[in-house]
């Protein structure tokens, strides 16, 4: 059962190189086997695109009040061109800090780093990181105490 199946898909398979389609041509021929490479020359790689540095969108407010935006120039008064700059994501890489620091580090070890840190690594600036540290740990402390007059409540009863 099994060859005469692969049979009938091989048989439909050749049968694809004679059976003509709709442009007289056979549906299928070895040089539609073939990949094909494109071929460049070497002005294609010398020549750099002309970018603009901004593009230009046209801006204004309809009757209800909403700002509206195209790049097609509108007959609307009030309409004005704002011009954006195309590298407005462009951001710069991270560049890592070239020393290497334990992943353990002290308390008294971060504030001897402080000035080390790379810029934008935290929301708080490196100035006042010992002092968000100092509050962190009293808000720890406080917690702690109402933990423990809970816990005593709980166990009164």
């Amino acid at each position: 059962m099994y060859k005469l199946l692969m049979i009938i898909m091989v048989a439909g398979f050749v049968g694809l190189f004679f059976v003509n389609g709709p442009g007289g041509a056979p549906i299928l021929s070895f040089d539609n086997m073939t990949p094909t490479t494109p071929t460049l020359d070497n002005s294609q790689f010398n020549a750099s695109p002309a970018r603009s540095t901004h593009t230009e969108v046209y801006k204004w407010q309809d009757e209800e009040g909403v700002w509206q935006f195209s790049n097609q120039p509108q007959d609307m008064a009030g309409a004005e061109i704002v011009e954006i700059d195309n590298n407005i994501n462009t951001v710069a890489a991270f560049k890592m800090p070239q020393e290497k620091t334990s992943t353990q580090t002290s308390g008294l070890q971060l504030r001897k780093g402080i000035s080390n840190l790379p810029a934008g690594m935290t929301s708080v600036s490196p100035e006042n990181l010992s002092e968000m540290m100092e509050t962190v740990n009293s808000l720890q402390g406080v917690a702690d105490q109402q933990q423990e007059a809970l816990d005593a409540i709980t166990r009164k009863n």
